[in-house]
């Protein structure tokens, strides 16, 4: 899933449309499509801070989030039931299909419910995560290259700001920008 939070991040802090697909690991077109719609919008490097992660991708692609016409299940309620009976996602599948089938409405398909289901089991997006983990990485190579102890000597803090160096040139990046 692409991670248009972090695409939009980069891109404020004026990183290239290479640098961001690296890091974002997605392709450039869809780095250049996420900043173009981004204008359209008109969601600007303050706005999108304060949206989560699905209002976020609501204003870039409200149609890739609700589809109307489909019953929404209730993933409490399933939730409770799985918890319950120690039931499998497909069986909660099943049952939320027959019940919406009975009420006269239409449900979402198996793979749709799936990928619904792991949005609510996770609490977000899958991006998140990969967003996570590389921010993760980068402020560990920050820190060890700006919070290095004097007393650890130069020795240690050049090494640390090689290793940083070297990470940035191995990314395309500029470490100014980061």
């Amino acid at each position: 899933m692409t991670n248009y939070r972090a695409i939009l991040e980069y891109h404020y802090k004026g990183n290239t449309t290479t640098q961001i697909a690296k890091l974002c690991e997605c392709s450039r077109t869809t780095v250049l499509k996420t900043i173009k719609r981004a204008k359209e919008c008109g969601i600007e490097e303050s706005a999108f801070e304060l949206l989560s992660d699905i209002q976020l991708l609501e204003k870039l692609y409200p149609k890739r989030v609700h589809r109307s016409g489909y019953e929404e299940p209730d993933f409490i309620a399933l939730e409770k039931d799985k918890k319950k009976r120690g039931l499998t996602v497909f069986v909660m599948w099943r049952r939320y299909y027959k019940r919406t089938l009975a009420a006269g409405k239409k449900p979402y398909g198996k793979s749709q419910f799936f990928k619904l289901f792991k949005r609510y089991d996770t609490g977000s997006f899958r991006f998140e995560f990969q967003y996570t983990e590389t921010m993760k990485k980068v402020s560990a190579l920050i820190s060890d290259y700006v919070c290095t102890p004097s007393r650890l000597g130069e020795g240690v803090k050049r090494a640390a700001k090689e290793k940083f160096h070297l990470w940035c040139k191995k990314m395309r990046l500029d470490p100014q920008k980061i």
